[in-house]
């Protein structure tokens, strides 16, 4: 069963539509590529309703993502697209954020079939970290009820991830609409905070990747905080 897009998902699962469109279109939702991709029906949504084979499911899925977007000549599709899993059956805090989405990435790792080049860094800590699957760069992004970022609560434990593609193609073909996004996105968020920014998207954070993909900087609270490294078995 392959993900669905928002316009499927109000027909099979209309109580998890209402709720992602309630949280996506509400006014506080900074994100405007993903408001964009979920209104215009070009996001792939994959509900989680247990355990059994996520890692599977979503590799499955992220695969098929990369090749729509390789293969599609749709100029909306390569500039919007975006990938949400909503872990419903997970109710409860179980772990801190960060440590879920390690464990997702390092799992997803684990699955791919494509090797990570030699000259990318596997430690998530690192300066220049970036998520690689599938031979393409990915940018996941976790949000929760839990979360220690207000501007990251949301009504599921959900990992959006963005394919790199996107953002590449934006930036060579749809430059002006890409940065104005992004400049809108910014002042989004600067507003939700009334400029009073969290340490993860202040100046004083490194502004490593990492932070931005779990929403919080680890080390505002433990200098010397670091993640285990992803599994390099390839």
């Amino acid at each position: 069963m392959e993900a669905k897009k928002p316009s499927e998902l109000r027909l099979e699962k209309p109580d998890v539509y209402e709720t992602l469109n309630a949280k996506i279109n509400s006014i506080d939702f900074p994100c405007l590529f993903a408001k964009s991709s979920f209104n215009k029906d070009k996001m792939f949504i994959r509900v989680l309703d247990s355990k059994d084979n996520e890692w599977e499911i979503v590799s499955h899925d992220m695969i098929m993502i990369n090749n729509k977007i390789s293969n599609c000549t749709d100029e909306v599709s390569k500039s919007i697209t975006t990938y949400l899993v909503v872990f419903r059956y997970i109710k409860y805090k179980i772990v801190d954020d960060g440590l879920f989405l390690i464990e997702m990435l390092k799992n997803l790792h684990r699955l791919d079939s494509c090797c990570w080049s030699n000259t990318k860094t596997k430690d998530p800590n690192a300066s220049d970290f970036e998520f690689f699957f599938s031979g393409k760069v990915w940018f996941p992004v976790v949000m929760s009820p839990w979360h220690k970022s207000l501007i990251r609560v949301a009504p599921y434990l959900m990992v959006a991830i963005q394919p790199g593609d996107v953002f590449d193609f934006n930036k060579k073909c749809r430059s002006k609409y890409y940065y104005n996004m992004r400049r809108s996105i910014h002042k989004n968020i600067y507003n939700f905070y009334k400029g009073d920014l969290p340490y993860f998207l202040s100046g004083n954070s490194s502004g490593k990747n990492l932070w931005q993909y779990i929403g919080y900087d680890e080390t505002a609270d433990n200098k010397s905080f670091s993640f285990e490294k992803i599994e390099s078995t390839k």
